[in-house]
């Protein structure tokens, strides 16, 4: 029995090129972004009902709780920090907020890696509400003008299920 002679294991494993992630179409990151805009929303209305109590427990009887919040910089500083923490936590972390993992898509940098909190802050200054997504329709590789500002990229994972 003739022996053949093993060929040596190198170090890097022989692996077929990876294609590139398919980038995410428009209807799918709108999708994303209604899902979140809801979650963000139902997050800020508690926000807004815990203040409107606070309002009633520190103002006189009669007093318009509603106009004395809307006057105070800290309780517009802690809705602008709820909206991009609910972001910043997601994307940093884990590369989906729920709107993204509901429709199975990935925030990320061009490198494949999480994005930093600067890439994040810049992705949601830059997104124009929204907005900036209407770009993905004109560019040729789909990406929206906060993508092209943060070098990042929205990634499918997986093709959406039809149901018949």
């Amino acid at each position: 029995m003739a022996r053949h002679p093993r060929k040596p294991k190198s170090a890097k494993a022989a692996t077929a090129p990876q294609p590139a992630p398919i980038q995410a179409g428009l209807f799918r990151r709108l999708g994303a972004w209604a899902i979140d805009a809801l979650l963000v929303g139902a997050l800020l209305s508690l926000t807004l009902l815990l203040g409107l109590g606070l309002a009633h427990l520190w103002l006189p009887a009669g007093s318009d709780g509603q106009r004395w919040l809307a006057e105070q910089p800290w309780f517009t500083l802690l809705l602008v920090a709820e909206v991009m923490g609910y972001f910043l936590w997601n994307w940093c972390r884990h590369g989906q907020s729920p709107g993204l993992l509901l429709l199975k898509l990935k925030v990320q940098r061009e490198d494949g890696k999480l994005l930093t909190v600067s890439g994040a802050v810049t992705r949601m200054l830059t997104s124009a509400f929204g907005l900036g997504n209407l770009l993905v329709v004109l560019d040729q590789r789909r990406r929206a003008f906060q993508d092209i500002w943060a070098d990042s990229a929205v990634i499918e994972l997986a093709p959406l299920r039809r149901r018949r």
